[in-house]
């Protein structure tokens, strides 16, 4: 069930000076701290959420090489139930490296055709995750939710295929169910999108972005009842996450997710490489803007559910209702025009790139958007998420 990955080449990631534009900054802190100049060794992050699954952070949301969106996270930070891609284990580990939990977990991000890549390969992940008792603890409490949602041991062992329960595609699997939906919807929408996860998935990897396409779209339909509906007129005794669950039995979300990813591959499509061989850290900066226009996400699915996720928080004055184009336009202005804000090098794995950009809206409110980009060893280029960062 899962695509064989190619071997990242060895690199020794830049260990001398930061880019410019964050020599101030030590690598691996939050931009906004301010914090001295230090190693240049990655710093963990602490994510925080209130679990709703609808906050906007950016935190716990991204496709990264190894990852969790609870606990300790080295990429980004989201609520509780985030839509999950990163760096984080979810008990503090480092996962590896792919798109954001690389929402691939292999040390790197698929197999160079932009497809999850095979983690059967225990080595890498001895190699950057020193707490392998945690994940595989981890990993056995995925079984569960499964179960849980209606899949049968077969059904599981086939998903997890060759992939080890310690690798970080079963933990991306374990990121994306350990986002529950609300407490009164759960019983009703997690046996749904467990069997729609399970049902067009190659690998554990997607199954995760397919399951977070669900919540995404649920998510979607709250939001729109909030806005046609504030007052709950159209559902009485029912609350909004209960409406929006009924209207999810009437949506054949198996054709939203096609055309959602049809229409990225329209906009986006293609590995994207840059040689960062001899270039400081400045000009692989430089590098990273110059793609800008062809950047993606590795998985067209991946980009699906990112877009699905955070469209809303678009500024009004880059939207204009093409949400897969707006997504990737916005995105491109924000990695080739704004500020570079964190650069976190992950030696033999890759260099991870933070970018903001703030948009003023009419009324005076200030937007800021963040791009995180990861630069692979092998020189492949993959943004792990986008959207407006939160606060």
């Amino acid at each position: 069930m899962t695509a064989s990955a190619p071997e990242v080449p060895p690199r020794t990631a830049r260990t001398g000076s930061p880019p410019a534009a964050v020599s101030g900054h030590r690598p691996g802190s939050d931009a906004t701290t301010g914090a001295a100049s230090g190693s240049l060794s990655p710093t963990a992050h602490t994510t925080t959420g209130d679990g709703s699954g609808g906050s906007n952070e950016l935190s716990n949301d991204s496709d990264n090489p190894g990852g969790s969106e609870k606990g300790t996270d080295l990429s980004y930070s989201e609520p509780k139930n985030h839509d999950g891609n990163h760096f984080g284990s979810g008990d503090g580990s480092f996962n590896g490296i792919e798109g954001t939990s690389t929402e691939n977990g292999d040390p790197g991000i698929g197999d160079g055709n932009g497809r999850p890549g095979n983690d059967s390969d225990s080595s890498a992940e001895e190699d950057f995750d020193p707490r392998k008792e945690g994940r595989l603890k981890r990993a056995a409490s995925l079984e569960e939710p499964l179960r849980d949602g209606g899949l049968t041991e077969e059904e599981i062992v086939r998903l997890r295929g060759d992939n080890p329960r310690g690798g970080d595609s079963w933990q991306r699997a374990a990121d994306a169910l350990g986002q529950n939906f609300d407490k009164n919807v759960h019983g009703r929408l997690h046996p749904e999108a467990t069997r729609f996860a399970f049902e067009g998935a190659g690998n554990p990897r997607e199954f995760a972005y397919r399951h977070e396409h669900y919540k995404a779209i649920f998510q979607d339909e709250v939001r729109r009842l909030s806005e046609d509906d504030p007052g709950g007129t159209r559902h009485p005794g029912r609350s909004r996450r209960q409406a929006a669950a009924d209207n999810m039995m009437e949506m054949d979300v198996g054709a939203m997710l096609r055309a959602d990813r049809d229409a990225v591959l329209e906009v986006r499509n293609g590995v994207v490489r840059i040689d960062p061989e001899g270039l400081s850290a400045d000009e692989l900066d430089q590098a990273v803007r110059n793609q800008a226009g062809e950047s993606n996400m590795g998985h067209e699915a991946s980009a699906a559910y990112h877009l699905r996720k955070h469209y809303h928080e678009l500024p009004e004055s880059e939207t204009t209702g093409d949400r897969v184009r707006d997504y990737h336009d916005s995105m491109e202005l924000t990695i080739r025009n704004g500020t570079l804000v964190d650069w976190i090098p992950f030696p033999g794995v890759g260099e991870k790139f933070v970018y903001q950009r703030e948009v003023p809206d009419p009324t005076g409110r200030v937007d800021t958007m963040k791009a995180i980009v990861l630069v692979r060893s092998d020189g492949m280029l993959v943004t792990m998420t986008y959207g407006r960062r939160p606060g």
